[in-house]
């Protein structure tokens, strides 16, 4: 996105949010093979949760730290300013 060729990867915001240099699957975070594997994860939130997409209609959405994925009711533009501004 737009968004991220300005921002960058690496933390933002007080270390609130790591945006990867690249999207990755979830076995590569979590090291097992899970149910949904058409979930990108692009960062997370230091918080123990990931977020990124499905990409079975691109839902954005957050990764609980045992893998569920948890559709958000925000675009990732309304996530971000979400955390840095409202936390």
């Amino acid at each position: 996105t737009q968004f991220l060729r300005q921002v960058g990867w690496g933390g933002i915001a007080g270390h609130k949010l790591m945006f990867y240099s690249g999207p990755i699957y979830l076995d590569e975070i979590y090291g097992y093979e899970l149910e949904n594997q058409e979930i990108l994860i692009i960062g997370e939130d230091f918080s123990g949760f990931c977020f990124g997409y499905d990409t079975n209609g691109w839902q954005f959405g957050k990764i609980s730290d045992d893998g569920e994925w948890i559709d958000s009711d925000l675009g990732f533009i309304a996530f971000v300013r979400k955390i840095i501004f409202d936390d």
